[in-house]
């Protein structure tokens, strides 16, 4: 693969399934998948409800766990910037909404950027998504119930 961008990352947990939206060599494609990504991947995602958070300027700690992000939109310039989408649990109307964070930038070197932990984790699902299009998913059972490579 020669040059590959991602422009959107997102997570159907009811279908347990990844839709990306991606340029190659110019041409942008999408797909939908449904063989497990890495497991970082998944784990960024949970570690983004802080984030998601912290700009949207809710109080300290308060939300983190209503919050379930869900997916990312990328847009390539000078600076790279992005957009997270999760759902906001609502439990005393039993209910759920999606939010989407402004448009950021992701640098911590520009005065509008994101927070570095922020910009780590939105640099590491785009390298996931990449990887994943690359063929490194999730490792299936590599070993028996009896310690042996499974052939």
């Amino acid at each position: 693969m020669n040059e590959l961008i991602i422009k959107k990352i997102k997570l159907i947990k009811k279908q347990k399934k990844i839709n990306l939206v991606y340029v190659l060599d110019g041409d942008e494609m999408s797909g939908t998948f449904a063989e497990p990504a890495d497991p970082d991947l998944y784990q960024c995602f949970e570690r983004l409800a802080h984030e998601v958070s912290d700009i949207m300027e809710f109080p300290s700690d308060e939300f983190d766990d209503r919050i379930e992000p869900f997916g990312v939109t990328y847009s390539h310039g000078e600076v790279m910037k992005a957009t997270i989408a999760a759902k906001l649990i609502m439990p005393d109307s039993d209910t759920e909404t999606v939010i989407n964070t402004p448009t950021r930038k992701v640098s911590i070197e520009l005065e509008d950027g994101l927070r570095k932990s922020t910009c780590e984790l939105l640099t590491r699902l785009e390298q996931d998504a990449i990887n994943y299009l690359k063929g490194k998913r999730a490792q299936t059972e590599l070993f028996d119930a009896q310690g042996q490579p499974v052939s």
